[in-house]
């Protein structure tokens, strides 16, 4: 015998609706852009690789592009998947969307500077573009924890300060690695940026893990 009643019922149909088209606009938004991203990062890469051929600069930062945008993507799509958010307010929801867009958004720039050759040209190369696209993670991710405490439809079950705290250390080791080498773009500048994005991911996926992937 079911107890509840029609409203209830329409109620609970129309939440489980809800759910399923933010599932489907974060799934086809997020997933375009990070298409788009791939396919700006083959364009510079394509060209360099016609002009000196396979050369350990040109793989090595396309390992720093490709675990980059991969572990981006992993996170923060089970982010807008996660139960969690979307039991929250539809605002909420909306928010950490356009966030996490606009962090898409700048992977595709980051694909677009993906060869020595483009970064070299651009105002904000490769390096630059990763260090804006943390900072503005750790941004949000502090943001999540102070609206939090100042409403209470905004405070969230989980903050993940494990991601914070990775790309923090990522950031820092990145500003570090700037001033210790001349040309962050040589070959020394860029082994030591690999080591630092396959890290992370590594992180990401093994240690911190909160959506149990693996």
């Amino acid at each position: 015998m079911n107890d509840k009643s029609p409203k209830l019922i329409d109620s609970d149909d129309k939440k489980l609706q809800q759910k399923e088209t933010k599932r489907l606009l974060s799934a086809i938004l997020v997933g375009a852009l990070i298409g788009i991203a791939f396919q700006e990062m083959v364009n510079p890469v394509r060209e360099s690789i016609r002009a000196f051929g396979f050369t350990w600069q040109i793989i090595l930062l396309f390992f720093c592009f490709f675990f980059t945008a991969i572990r981006f993507y992993l996170g923060n799509q089970l982010h807008l998947l996660s139960d969690s958010l979307l039991s929250m307010k539809g605002t909420v929801w909306l928010f950490d969307l356009i966030v996490i867009l606009f962090e898409t958004a700048l992977i595709v720039f980051l694909g677009g500077v993906s060869s020595v050759e483009e970064s070299s040209k651009a105002k904000i190369g490769f390096f630059g573009l990763l260090l804006l696209l943390l900072a503005i993670d750790i941004v949000w991710i502090l943001s999540q924890w102070l609206f939090g405490g100042m409403s209470k439809e905004w405070k969230r079950k989980n903050i993940p300060w494990q991601w914070a705290l990775l790309n923090f250390i990522l950031a820092a080791s990145m500003v570090l690695l700037i001033y210790k080498v001349d040309n962050v773009y040589s070959p020394v500048g860029l082994i030591w940026l690999t080591v630092l994005s396959v890290t992370a991911f590594i992180c990401d996926v093994r240690l911190i893990n909160y959506c149990r992937l693996i």
